[in-house]
C-alpha cells in the first residue's frame, strides 16, 4: 500500500503539497530542496501579480516581474501532461499567458 495523499510540508519559504505521484504544488519562493517531485516534471508557474503587474501563467520557472507577487508552481509529470492533451512546452511558452479571472480564482484557492 502506498502513502496516503495529499502530503504537505514546508521547505524554507516554500510550502508544498504532493497532490499525487504525478503532481506536486509549491507555494512561495526559494529552493525546492527535499520536496517530493514527480519524475520528468514540467513546471507550470502561476504569478498572481504585484504592484502594476498582471497575473500570468508560464511554462517553466522564470524570475518574477514583481518581488511581491504570490507564486504557485505545479510540477507535473510530463507523461501526465501529454495524457491530458498538453504538449511539451517550448522556450516561447516562458513569455507568459494572461490568466483570466476564472483560472486565477481556482489557483488562488490553493493559496
Amino acid at each position: 500500500m502506498g502513502r496516503k495523499l495529499p502530503l504537505t510540508g514546508r521547505s524554507g519559504h516554500l510550502e508544498w503539497i504532493e497532490v499525487s505521484p504525478e503532481m506536486t504544488a509549491l507555494i512561495g519562493r526559494g529552493l525546492a530542496a527535499g520536496v517530493p517531485l514527480p519524475p520528468d516534471p514540467v513546471i507550470l508557474q502561476y504569478e498572481f501579480g504585484g504592484a502594476g503587474v498582471q497575473p500570468a501563467f508560464r511554462f517553466g520557472a522564470v524570475e518574477s516581474a514583481s518581488d511581491d507577487a504570490d507564486l504557485l508552481f505545479l510540477f507535473v509529470q510530463r507523461s501526465a501532461l501529454h495524457r491530458i492533451g498538453g504538449g511539451s512546452p517550448g522556450d516561447e511558452d516562458a513569455a507568459g499567458y494572461h490568466l483570466p479571472t476564472e483560472l486565477r480564482t481556482i489557483a488562488l484557492a490553493l493559496l
